[in-house]
């Protein structure tokens, strides 16, 4: 997901829904030490894991945000890259994309790892997987798929399948 992003050190970049941080350290190697991690998530202990996780690695650029990603503190074109991962289930995912959207400059990059409905014969086992996720992580497919909108939504939308099509990559540009 960080390779789509296309940052270059020196980069700021976002990242909604940052959980405990697992994601830094790749954004870490794309951004370099003269860039900067901004980490949202609206889960103070999950904050506190990622605050332990930089602190642990010495990174002296990351900034950790304690928010809502339906409405993040931040000007509009404040990042030349905006990540994610499974941070749109169980919400208005398009209002956090519209967000995500809106503090990305013109012309940067949006990269998300998001679940996708199930197909072929796994679709049977769809209900229970949504039920566990539901139960462990207050967290659902995105409706409609987000895969099946992405288009209309960003340029130059990709969507590739992981984990066997359980997620996907689905990354674009905003439009200018």
């Amino acid at each position: 997901m960080v390779a789509k992003l296309g940052l270059r050190p020196g980069d700021r970049v976002l990242e909604f829904g940052c959980g405990t941080g697992l994601g830094f350290k790749a954004l870490q190697r794309a951004v370099g030490p003269n860039g900067e991690i901004v980490g949202v998530d609206f889960t103070p202990e999950m904050l506190a894991r990622a605050a332990e996780r930089t602190a642990r690695r010495g990174w002296s650029n990351v900034r950790l945000v304690e928010a809502d990603a339906r409405d993040l503190p931040f000007e509009g074109g404040s990042f030349s890259g905006v990540c994610s991962t499974l941070a749109l289930g169980g919400s208005d995912w398009q209002r956090l994309l519209q967000e995500a959207l809106r503090v990305l400059t013109p012309g940067g990059r949006i990269a998300m790892i998001e679940a996708t409905p199930l197909r072929g014969p796994w679709k049977l086992a769809e209900p229970v997987l949504v039920a566990f996720e539901r139960r462990v992580a207050a967290w659902k497919p995105p409706e409609p798929p987000i895969d099946q909108v992405i288009g209309e939504l960003i340029e130059d939308a990709t969507v590739e399948s992981a984990l066997g099509g359980l997620w996907a990559i689905i990354a674009g540009r905003k439009r200018p």
